[in-house]
């Protein structure tokens, strides 16, 4: 739903343009600040984007079958998928290179997968255990940009961003377990809800962006880029946030031990296990890369 949204946003931006432009009066003569050219003032400009999985990033999806046997499957994820809006301020050195300062919000799309496992236990009933994995994040980051920029006719110009990203946020990973007995006759079903917030290390990485500007006047323009970047993240710690049996609560049964993990650089399993404390676990890169567009309007100062 949000990217068919989107979509609509994309599409009906450039169609209210040409509207505004068709309808417009003769222009009035401009001020001596607004004749100065573009690329001697200072500007800032608002956008809306989209982005899409991208990169390296690959979580297992397990199908398990009564004789034992199973297939595992690569499921592509990135945290910073999902819709985005920022705000940036910049200045023209002048009419090909400039420099800019964003600062914006990805909000968490989501990622999905599903995993089945078979239990035949003697010392329980058989069953198959269904698991629906969901996992997103919101992030608020700031992005230092270097512009290039190719003026061509009326006022256009073609441009690339280059820079480097550094945002932080939450990300929270939600598991849905449902086990089917379909072997015992009127097996009451069971389910279970347990969610997790991952905080702490910083997102980073490289971002790139190619795009058009097209001059509305001498204060504005509208432009509709294509946008991709490298990022990653390594999470510091991780804890229960929610904990669900048959609806029932029952997060205060689980121990520190159980409910919170440490992330480490190296980690090894204790020789006593002490319940009173989280329990430590490799740190890991998360994958937070992502390609995507962002179209909006730049003004002029």
């Amino acid at each position: 739903m949000l990217f068919r949204k989107t979509i609509l946003v994309l599409v009906s931006i450039p169609l209210l343009c040409a509207v505004s432009f068709a309808q417009s009066p003769t222009p009035k003569p401009m001020s001596k600040r607004d004749s100065l050219r573009i690329d001697k003032r200072f500007y800032f400009n608002i956008g809306v984007g989209y982005n899409f999985v991208s990169g390296t990033g690959e979580t297992a999806q397990y199908k398990e079958y009564t004789n034992g046997s199973f297939d595992v499957t690569n499921v592509k994820y990135s945290y910073g998928k999902g819709a985005s809006l920022s705000v940036a301020l910049g200045k023209m050195i002048n009419k090909n290179l400039g420099f800019e300062v964003k600062l914006g919000y990805m909000g968490g799309g989501k990622n999905n997968h599903t995993s089945t496992y078979y239990d035949t236990s003697s010392t329980g009933d058989p069953y198959a255990l269904e698991q629906d994995f969901s996992y997103f994040a919101n992030t608020f980051f700031i992005n230092p940009q270097i512009v290039l920029e190719a003026p061509f006719s009326q006022g256009h110009a073609l441009y690339s961003k280059v820079g480097y990203l550094v945002g932080a946020g939450k990300a929270t990973l939600a598991l849905k377990e449902t086990p089917n007995f379909y072997t015992i006759p009127n097996q009451v079903a069971q389910s279970g809800e347990f969610d997790w917030a991952y905080t702490g290390g910083l997102v980073s990485g490289s971002t790139l962006s190619l795009g058009i500007r097209l001059k509305i006047d001498n204060t504005a323009s509208f432009f509709m880029e294509a946008t991709g970047n490298s990022l990653h993240r390594t999470f510091t710690e991780t804890h229960r946030t929610k904990a669900e049996k048959n609806k029932q609560d029952i997060l205060n049964t689980f121990s520190k031990y159980n409910s919170e993990i440490d992330f480490v650089s190296t980690a090894s399993e204790p020789k006593q296990i002490d319940y009173n404390v989280p329990r430590k676990e490799p740190a890991y890169r998360a994958n937070y890369s992502s390609a995507g567009f962002r179209i909006g309007f730049q003004f002029y100062f």
